[in-house]
């Protein structure tokens, strides 16, 4: 790959490592001889603009992003480097800034829909300050980026550029095109497509990234080195659920070794079939369908095509011979599609020293295999992940996303990369997110495609027990080992399901973990890969049997002695933690009408985890619901409230806040007006973009004729793309805006003219 293929890669994957190790020198001192000059691609600027600078200044670095951008290769802009001699020369100004500050300085010229990753670096001894500003490239079906407003004057009477207008990079410069000109070329613009392989040359054939910006995971990035590096490994296999970011760790630890030169050749092939998009499931030319497949790429790749025309086993014979003694690095993606199982009886016997990485949803390669376990992102990961994502145009609407919604939305969805983009992908704002990801929290019936994609094919290669241990988790999750072989109704294959879920955990299906109030190690499943089981997997029957099988073990019904059998009992429902297990008995039954047996298990769970906010949040939900009695409500939530007080605030105990603030309003107490905004406010600070708290503390700040908030808290709604949300919003709005009539009789007038022209019934 020639200098510039790297540098485009490096802009289109915000690799400012990349970048900073083909332009400079160690310490940053030194431009590289072949990079002293300035091209389409990047530039040069003696210094760097201040926050202050005049507007002029901003509106050249506005034109010179827009020219990068439109080029389709996206570009960089180097503060900090003479553009005469290209020497490095120390540009304190650089720190100054940082990518929001940067974005906001050229958003009134370029609009919001190209987001500049800007990096401030010093050198070792912080000498020398530069700034890097990466361009993103303009998408293959995205139209040119104009001018969103005039800029300033250049010169007397002559504007740089005007709204409408356009800039391109043609070799060393950015040129500004006039509105006719930006039209023209839109028209003959060729469309821009990505090659399937990054790398395909002479010996190292590197499949093209599958992600726009690598989100470092330290665990296992160093996991996966260490695996590369380790004397008894063949291969290292790279396993965990359809979309948790299996491919993209192995791409960049080839890319890694690609760039370190470690091996003498790279064979990369994929057998993915198929896709995610936001639009559904799409097929796509599988690769690797069989042996033949891989053996005719090794050959290609190391230079002996004519063992292509071979018989498929003395071809075998012929690439292992070729293998023999050679550093070779076989990458393969998506394993468990292929269709040929000897493809995994070839990489189990690959001759030293080749090395191989292997994706798949379980593992496959069992010889001198270095497994990896890949799981969910952390939370700190998603909140990267997400803002990456958010410099992308479909995606710009997440930058108004605080870190606490971005960890909530993440964790809706298990921390699965694909699943957070895809939901990502499916909606236009962020309230319409916010709304999509808290209707699938409750239901999980909206997301069939994701579910189908991520979990149908392993599913459906599981062994019956495995299957019967997955129902059971379904069921009630946070269960000890008997529990899973009573509801399994498996007590005579106690050895085969403990086998079956240590086989589970191995492929991420199932997490392990150890409780250490129930002094126990239980299992649960992800709440996603649930969601799949309990609306695909589970008959009716099946999951009444499982219910009646964990019923009578936890009400020990197995001992004949009523003494006993209470001791026996509480044994077995012991444990903070099965406190959950118990409300998930006691809201079964709720739902088949059994109130009975609903408020037992719900006042056992109060018993045996008092601890446990969710135990006290439930109850009184249901206190609330069912019983509708507000009072045991409001007592249940007050404890739930108390025992929360020192976990870390989520947007889970936000909700509580948010619906105990909305059954206190209407308590009859003579606090409950000022005790239910104190509540709202505090949903409201974690979940800003939250119509339902928008609405309830609206209305509440109304009786008490607190305007002011009210504007504050529903003007970012005057816009919204959603019916109901203005339906219930935008006539609040307009009431505080009518009580102040001499401050706000223009927005009176606008906000009564549109409703006017768009009923909202």
């Amino acid at each position: 790959m020639n200098r510039d293929d790297e540098i485009i890669v490096a802009i289109r994957q915000k690799d400012v490592s990349s970048i900073v190790s083909v332009f400079f020198s160690k310490n940053m001192e030194i431009v590289m001889p072949n990079c002293k000059t300035e091209t389409e691609l990047w530039d040069y600027k003696t210094t760097c603009p201040l926050v202050s600078a005049p507007s002029i200044e901003w509106a050249e670095i506005s034109k010179d992003v827009l020219a990068f951008h439109n080029t389709g290769k996206g570009g960089l802009l180097f503060f900090g480097v003479d553009d005469k001699d290209y020497q490095v020369v120390n540009c304190p100004s650089a720190k100054e800034l940082d990518s929001k500050l940067f974005n906001d300085k050229i958003r009134k010229y370029v609009g919001d829909k190209i987001w500049v990753e800007y990096y401030s670096l010093c050198n070792q001894d912080k000498s020398i300050s530069i700034g890097i500003a990466i361009i993103p490239p303009l998408q293959e079906h995205g139209g040119i980026k104009r001018f969103q407003k005039n800029g300033p004057e250049k010169s007397k009477n002559r504007l740089l550029f005007h709204e409408g207008g356009s800039a391109l990079r043609k070799n060393d410069s950015s040129l500004v095109l006039t509105q006719a000109e930006a039209n023209s070329f839109e028209l003959d613009r060729p469309a821009i497509i990505y090659k399937e392989y990054e790398i395909d040359e002479p010996r190292f054939r590197l499949l093209s990234a599958d992600y726009h910006e690598f989100i470092l995971r330290d665990k296992y990035c160093q996991q996966l080195l260490k695996g590369l590096q380790h004397s008894r490994t063949a291969s290292v296999s790279l396993i965990g659920i359809g979309g948790v970011g299996k491919t993209a760790l192995a791409t960049w630890a080839v890319k890694n070794a690609y760039k370190n030169g470690e091996y003498d050749y790279i064979v990369s092939i994929s057998a993915k079939d198929r896709e995610l998009t936001s639009s559904g499931i799409q097929s796509i030319a599988q690769k690797l369908t069989s042996l033949d497949d891989l053996l005719n790429t090794i050959a290609d790749v190391l230079g002996f095509p004519e063992a292509k025309a071979l018989p498929v086993d003395e071809k075998k014979k012929t690439i292992y011979e070729l293998l023999e003694g050679e550093k070779v690095l076989l990458f393969v993606d998506n394993l468990e599609t292929a269709i040929d199982r000897d493809i995994i009886g070839f990489i189990n016997n690959l001759p030293e020293p080749t090395k191989a990485i292997i994706t798949s949803r379980r593992n496959v390669v069992t010889i001198a295999s270095y497994p990896i376990e890949i799981g969910p992102l952390e939370e700190g990961e998603i909140v990267r992940y997400i803002t990456s994502l958010s410099s992308l145009p479909n995606y710009s609407y997440c930058k108004s996303l605080s870190d606490q919604e971005k960890e909530r939305i993440g964790l809706i969805y298990n921390g699965i990369p694909l699943a957070i983009k895809w939901a990502l992908g499916r909606c236009k704002s962020s309230e319409e997110l916010l709304a999509y990801a808290a209707s699938v929290e409750k239901a999980g019936r909206s997301n069939e495609e994701l579910l189908e994609f991520s979990f149908r094919r392993v599913f459906d290669e599981m062994n019956a027990i495995e299957k019967s241990v997955m129902q059971v988790l379904a069921v009630v999750s946070d269960l000890p080992i008997e529990a899973i072989i009573q509801g399994a109704g498996l007590k005579t294959k106690s050895a085969e399901v403990y086998d079956s879920l240590l086989t589970l955990v191995s492929d991420t299906i199932i997490i392990r973990y150890y409780d250490p109030e129930a002094k126990a190690e239980k299992f649960k499943l992800l709440s996603l890969t649930q969601q799949f089981m309990l609306n695909n997997c589970l008959p009716t029957k099946v999951e009444q049997d499982i219910s009646k099988r964990l019923s009578y073990w936890y009400n020990a019904e197995d001992i004949s002695d009523v003494g006993e059998r209470q001791i026996v009992s509480a044994m077995r429902q012991g444990g903070q933690n099965m406190g959950n297990a118990l409300v998930a008995f006691a809201e079964n039954a709720a739902k088949k009408g059994d109130t009975d047996t609903a408020v037992k298990f719900f006042e056992a769970a109060t018993t045996r985890d008092p601890q446990n906010w969710r135990v006290f949040w439930r109850y009184g939900e249901y206190c609330r619901h069912v019983e509708q009695s507000n009072s045991k409500a409001i007592s249940l939530y007050e404890t739930a409230l108390k025992c929360a007080e020192k976990e870390k605030m989520t947007s889970e105990i936000a909700v509580m806040h948010r619906e105990f603030g909305i059954i206190y309003g209407n308590s009859g107490r003579p606090n409950a007006t000022p005790g239910s905004i104190e509540h709202l406010y505090i949903a409201y600070n974690v979940m800003p973009h939250d119509p339902i708290t928008a609405k309830i503390l609206a209305s509440l700040l109304l009786k008490k004729g607190d305007y002011s908030k009210m504007i504050t808290i529903l003007e970012p709604y005057k816009n919204s793309t959603d019916h109901k949300v203005r339906r219930t919003l935008l006539p609040l709005l307009l009431k505080a805006y009518e009580s102040q009539p001499e401050k706000y009789m223009l927005q009176v007038a606008e906000l009564k003219n549109r409703l006017n022209k768009n009923p909202l019934s």
